[in-house]
């Protein structure tokens, strides 16, 4: 395709901006298609003509004739169409001098019998007309004018039941261009007839307008609504009182609220952390520095302490550290729990944090995740409210300045600590082929279809892997680490999860993609990235060298490894429990939270999926209370997979009932469906500890240890034929397939939309 970069070439839009018409662009060669120079990002070829092509017939002179009569048509078009709205301008500005000494401030005491709300309401209705008269279409005739002007004059008492005088003001609007006009004997008689009736007709408007909000069941007096400060007043020409109370008075209560129990500056969110002296040691390094190894030593040595990890299986691995240490050390993550009795310490992961609590030691691993959209908030809370006396933060080098900034906005003491790799980590910047394997190598992929595939077609060249992905259960995971570990398996294959502190004895570090999904977009990794993954390469006393290569020829990857890395400039931030006590309904007060804007250096976490949870709770009909609401829309699961939604509503369904939580159901056995009950039994037991629920513990570990072996088993001896199965029927699918439902599922779909769409053939 032709490349927008090597001439300069025109669209048929900026020849058409040139002047040309259809009959004149027929004269030119015959366009190429290619690129369009003005979206460059657009993969749509689009017709392109040169520079040189459309200048030389510019210079032609009947060209040149035919283009300066166009420009003069269009020239005279935009002066016509400038008159005409300097015309409908000044007539606006006339007709806003007419009904400013149409009002009649001393008559609408009388009127109104002095009723403050009426009063103001139709203060507010005046403003309404005046504000929209520039932008209102006028009606086109002066006979149209008075017979609206006459509408709402002739308006009587016994009208205000119905609401469609509440268009009156915008009519108003429509013909107050005419009521300025006194050059006729029909223009000053209807300039009279505004001048008797005005008044009394915004008065008649306003009784329709607070009828109307009465039969509503006035949830606050009218006259809150119209004292606010911010008063929406155009938004009376095409919208009642009540939706302005739904829409405007309702979230700028909330506002208030909000500002009067939250403080401007989140430091001060946690006052319990603000009367403690506490101090902070940064240790800063890349992956396997043994930055987080020296802070867990000093964990070890501590009275009382926590652990708050990014994941589960490392807030695991920490707590089994500590059991070897002879340190009682329990375990709390989202999914499980192993309180001990006794215990000084608790590893669990970061969003887990009890800022209630107080240590003498905490240490936060990953303190770079503090810019992650949809976790960050939890290390900001740690950083900014964990009651410890002593806080050792590990992060990567790009965390450090907002790690130091928060620290220094709380006015507490730091030092760093700098950490540099034991073994060295070598680039290799050629592609590698798949038969090239060795012992010790990672290969990364960034999907867990991807990953299944890769690992099966090694399998078929005789080298077992083990693998690792995001969906994969804990414990398979760990099954899967020590078959590694054992030397069972010679490789590994994983995505970017390894990146994130899990020790493992790693040679080569293999990139197979240079692309990632993250969430939103497929975008290229980003230099930081590939330094955390290719970090995981070289293990000190296991391999002296580590080393960092791709399966593709990748100049992201060849690039990314040696790039400066952007520092992090904002900490995410989330709300509090303080939410809870605005006397409003949650939902709306979460909305209103989240567009009060956050001060620097902080972002406001999206909060897409509570919004999702508590809306769906609303449309089912469940009566939860705002902690129970928060409670549950804070259960981690995956709500966008459908059985488990449903099985969340469920539980929220016989929650209320006072019925027993049942078990969830056993699934088929492939592996999305064992992967899927797996995830059920994690909603089983993060909904019951939520709501204080009986929890069968023995029974779940049960059922959790043996999907977890059924898992392993898959994974190793069954993966090609139980590796990827239909969403719909869960029959065995190819693991190359790139659908989610197989061959026969996906025709019946498409013969039940056509259905659907054109009926049953007749006959």
């Amino acid at each position: 395709m032709l490349d927008p970069n090597e001439a300069q070439w025109l669209t048929v839009s900026d020849l058409y901006e040139r002047g040309w018409t259809d009959p004149i662009i027929k004269r030119l060669p015959a366009p190429t298609r290619g690129i369009n120079p003005h979206h460059k990002n657009s993969p749509k070829a689009v017709r392109l003509w040169s520079l040189e092509d459309v200048m030389r017939l510019e210079n032609r002179p009947d060209i040149r004739a035919q283009l300066e009569r166009v420009a003069g048509r269009r020239a005279g078009r935009a002066e016509r169409r400038r008159a005409q709205e300097l015309q409908r301008q000044n007539r606006a500005f006339l007709g806003g001098l007419a009904l400013e000494q149409a009002f009649d401030v001393r008559a609408l005491e009388t009127m109104t019998e002095g009723d403050r709300t009426a009063i103001l309401l139709v203060r507010r209705l005046h403003q309404a007309i005046l504000s929209a008269l520039y932008d209102t279409q006028p009606v086109r005739s002066i006979a149209e004018a008075q017979d609206g002007l006459r509408t709402v004059m002739e308006m009587t008492g016994a009208d205000v039941r119905h609401s469609r005088y509440l268009k009156n003001p915008q009519l108003l609007a429509s013909c107050a261009p005419w009521f300025g006009r006194g050059e006729t004997k029909r223009e000053r008689s209807l300039h009279n007839l505004l001048q008797k009736g005005y008044t009394a007709a915004l008065v008649r408007v306003a009784a329709v307008i607070l009828y109307e909000y009465a039969q509503r069941g006035e949830p606050v007096p009218a006259e809150q609504i119209l004292a606010l400060p911010d008063f929406p007043v155009r938004k009376l020409m095409d919208s009642s009182l009540y939706q302005i109370y739904l829409v405007d008075f309702i979230p700028a209560m909330i506002r208030s609220q909000l500002s009067d129990l939250i403080t401007v500056d989140p430091k001060d969110e946690y006052p319990e952390a603000r009367m403690m002296q506490r101090r902070f040691v940064i240790h800063v390094g890349g992956t396997n520095t043994g930055k987080t190894y020296e802070s867990l030593n000093r964990l070890a040595q501590a009275e009382s302490g926590v652990y708050l990890a990014p994941l589960r299986l490392l807030a695991l691995e920490v707590q089994e550290s500590m059991l070897e240490r002879g340190v009682n050390c329990s375990m709390l993550t989202g999914e499980e729990e192993d309180i001990r009795p006794g215990a000084t310490h608790i590893a669990s992961t970061v969003e887990k944090l009890d800022p209630h609590r107080v240590y003498d030691v905490a240490v936060v691993d990953e303190c770079q995740m503090i810019a992650d959209r949809e976790r960050g908030f939890a290390w900001t809370r740690a950083i900014l409210g964990c009651c410890a006396r002593e806080i050792h933060l590990c992060t990567a080098p790009e965390g450090l300045d907002i790690i130091v900034r928060l620290i220094e906005s709380c006015g507490e003491p730091y030092e760093i600590e700098h950490h540099g790799r034991k073994c060295d980590l070598i680039l290799v910047d050629q592609p590698i082929a798949l038969e090239d394997v060795q012992d010790g190598d990672a290969f990364i992929a960034f999907s867990k279809r991807n990953v299944l595939l890769l690992a099966e077609q090694l399998r078929q060249i005789g080298v077992p892997a083990s693998i690792i992905y995001g969906a994969l259960p804990y414990a398979t995971r760990k099954l899967q680490m020590e078959r590694f570990l054992r030397g069972e398996t010679r490789v590994l294959v994983a995505t970017d999860a390894i990146g994130m502190g899990l020790n493992l004895p790693i040679r080569r570090v293999i990139f197979t993609r240079d692309r990632k999904f993250d969430g939103l977009h497929n975008r290229a990794l980003r230099p930081e990235e590939i330094r955390q993954i290719g970090g995981r390469a070289g293990r000190f006393g296991v391999y002296d060298e580590g080393f960092v290569t791709a399966t593709i020829d990748s100049e992201t990857i060849w690039q990314g490894f040696s790039a400066p890395v952007e520092p992090i400039r904002q900490a995410m931030l989330g709300f509090s429990d303080l939410v809870l006590r605005v006397d409003h309904d949650l939902l709306e007060v979460l909305q209103v939270w989240n567009s009060i804007p956050a001060i620097e250096p902080y972002k406001k976490m999206p909060i897409d999926r509570y919004i999702f949870i508590l809306k769906t709770l609303q449309e089912c009909g469940f009566a939860l209370d705002k902690e129970q609401s928060l409670r549950a829309a804070t259960i981690p699961f995956d709500e966008r997979e459908e059985e488990l939604m449903d099985y969340f509503l469920l539980y929220c369904g016989q929650y209320l009932a006072g019925r027993e939580i049942e078990w969830p159901r056993r699934g088929k056995s492939s592996l999305d469906g064992l992967e899927l009950y797996s995830q059920m039994l994690d909603l089983y037991y993060s909904f019951c500890r939520a709501f204080r629920q009986p929890v069968d513990l023995d029974w779940l570990r049960t059922e959790k240890e043996n999907t977890a072996l059924q898992i392993n088993e898959l994974l190793v001896r069954e993966l090609s034929q139980k590796g990827k199965s239909c969403q719909v029927c869960h029959a065995p699918m190819p693991l190359s397939s790139k659908f989610r439902v197989c061959y026969k599922c996906m025709m019946k779909r498409k013969k039940q939309n056509h259905i659907q769409m054109h009926g049953k053939k007749s006959g």
